[in-house]
């Protein structure tokens, strides 16, 4: 008996030997996941590994960018297919749908943990059943060696023994820090080494990107901090020498000194530069100074030119503040626009106030003074004085006052003063009173009431009747009837014993004649005929 069951135990072992033999399948190749970098057109994809069963089968897409996977389901997403459908070597993964570039397609084995090999004592022991499963363990031994790949691991030469690696409960961990001690043991604490995690820096621990951390720390590129630039560059690459100033030469920055800087401004000595205003105790400028809106003095303050340079003032107000205020010009003061001097304007000896040929000067101020005994003042154009000219002598040059009594030059162009107006007044007047009057006196050259009388010249007539119920009317016409078809001019009509008197204007006509006639009722009537010029005729009675 003894003897059969060892022939049997040795036919089974040389039968197990036969049966393990390479040429029934070893496995002697480690599998790793493989990877397909997507190109947008590509659906199917070879893979090397060896599957048992397609269910093994583990595929996922990465997106390059932000590193997120995404698992694949089999028959939904994808399919398999291989060599009579043997995926001993392999096989080929169909995609539904194409992957787009930028996504990374990874195939990886998960194999079966399953044994589906009964082996009943006493009957024979299939090799190929037998070999199967010893490959699908090996298979789940290279699957976990590859999953270890993926998890940290301490060096081989750390002691066993003496170190705790097992991590603490869900409760003893939640909301703490996986840290290790001193020994290398792993603990979990509330901080990180020395530094306590506070309430602000949890704010930006969750932030995913470095952009959302950057906006909670309030460091936004473009925002709340300058993003980096060449040109920063170059300012820091200056150097901070004393009184120099940096600006852009129109590529970069560069440093200048004060004197460069300002002519790079336009502020050189030697350029044209416009203030608003300008505020100071002195200012020294050697070119030309422009104050279109204006130069104002302070209390006490000069405007001063040097011995050879002048000041030109083309604006509408030029102020000198203060009741005391004066405006020195050492040399001469030329103004193109209007001077006011509300408070007047006093020249001294030997100065003179000069107008341009073709310009006016106005003063409408009561007082207008040159000073010195022999100071003059000439006007190039027209003196307009809107106050008073209290001339004190006169002068018959540059169309002065002339003193002449008879006004002998019968100048167009001069002005004759008032005691020569006068004294030509009454000259006149004595020539006129020289001239005989006509009158009713019973002389031959009386004149008659009722009687029409044509002028030889113009003058005036008079008349004069006392007694009482006196009238007495005057009438002057172009025809020799004036009573009858004139027009009357005067009359004075009186009662009791008060007198009578009219006075008329008769004018002189040559072609068609002026006629006058006086009427009067009561007692006698006083006519005078007085000519206007010395000399003139006496009428003509036309009756």
């Amino acid at each position: 008996m003894k003897k059969l069951i060892v022939s049997v135990l040795l036919s089974m072992f040389i039968g197990i030997t036969l049966h393990c033999q390479p040429a029934l399948g070893v496995v002697n190749t480690t599998a790793v996941p493989e990877r397909f970098a997507a190109n947008g057109s590509s659906t199917t994809f070879n893979f090397t590994f060896r599957l048992t069963d397609q269910t093994e089968m583990q595929a996922l897409v990465r997106a390059d960018s932000t590193g997120i996977d995404t698992d694949l389901e089999l028959n939904v997403d994808y399919t398999l297919s291989a060599t009579n459908n043997d995926f001993s070597s392999g096989g080929t993964l169909t995609t539904v749908a194409t992957l787009a570039s930028g996504n990374t397609l990874i195939l990886h084995r998960e194999a079966l943990r399953t044994q589906t090999v009964n082996l009943i004592q006493g009957q024979a022991m299939p090799a190929e059943a037998t070999e199967t499963t010893f490959d699908k363990q090996t298979l789940a031994i290279q699957d976990i060696d590859k999953d270890l790949l993926f998890y940290i691991s301490v060096p081989k030469g750390d002691p066993t023994t003496a170190l705790t690696l097992e991590l603490p409960s869900s409760v003893d961990r939640a909301d703490r820090n996986l840290t290790f001690d001193s020994s290398g043991n792993v603990q979990t604490t509330a901080s990180v080494g020395e530094v306590t995690v506070s309430a602000f820096a949890e704010t930006y621990l969750d932030d995913t990107t470095a952009s959302a951390t950057r906006t909670t720390l309030g460091l936004a590129i473009g925002t709340d901090v300058q993003a980096w630039d060449t040109q920063l560059d170059d300012i820091a690459a200056l150097t901070p020498m004393n009184s120099n100033f940096i600006v852009g030469d129109g590529a970069n920055w560069v440093v200048e000194s004060g004197a460069t800087a300002r002519a790079s401004l336009g502020l050189d000595t030697s350029d044209a530069v416009e203030f608003a205003a300008i505020t100071g105790t002195t200012g020294t400028f050697s070119g030309l100074i422009t104050a279109n809106g204006g130069v104002t003095l302070g209390a006490g303050d000069d405007l001063i030119g040097s011995p050879t340079s002048d000041i030109t003032i083309n604006t509408t107000a030029f102020t000198v503040a203060g009741a005391t205020g004066n405006t020195a010009v050492g040399g001469t003061l030329v103004v193109t626009g209007l001077i006011t001097a509300n408070n007047g304007l006093t020249l001294g000896a030997g100065e003179d106030l000069i107008g341009s040929a073709t310009s006016d000067i106005t003063i409408n101020t009561t007082a207008f003074t040159v000073a010195g005994a022999t100071g003059n003042t000439a006007v190039g154009g027209t003196l307009d004085v809107t106050g008073n000219m209290d001339p004190t002598s006169y002068e018959t040059t540059n169309g002065g006052f002339l003193d002449e009594d008879a006004l002998s030059s019968d100048a167009a162009d001069k002005v004759a003063s008032q005691q020569s107006i006068k004294a030509y007044v009454d000259n006149q007047v004595a020539a006129v009173g020289d001239v005989p009057t006509l009158k009713d006196s019973g002389g031959s050259d009386d004149l008659e009431k009722a009687h029409a009388y044509r002028t030889q010249t113009a003058g005036f007539v008079t008349a004069w009747a006392d007694g009482s119920a006196n009238e007495i009317k005057g009438f002057v016409h172009t025809t020799n009837n004036p009573a009858g078809a004139g027009t009357q001019v005067a009359q004075s009509k009186v009662q009791g014993a008060d007198d009578a008197f009219i006075s008329f204007f008769v004018g002189f006509e040559t072609t068609t004649g002026i006629f006058f006639e006086v009427t009067q009722t009561g007692a006698t009537v006083v006519i005078t005929w007085t000519p206007l010029i010395a000399g003139g005729a006496a009428p003509i009675d036309q009756d």
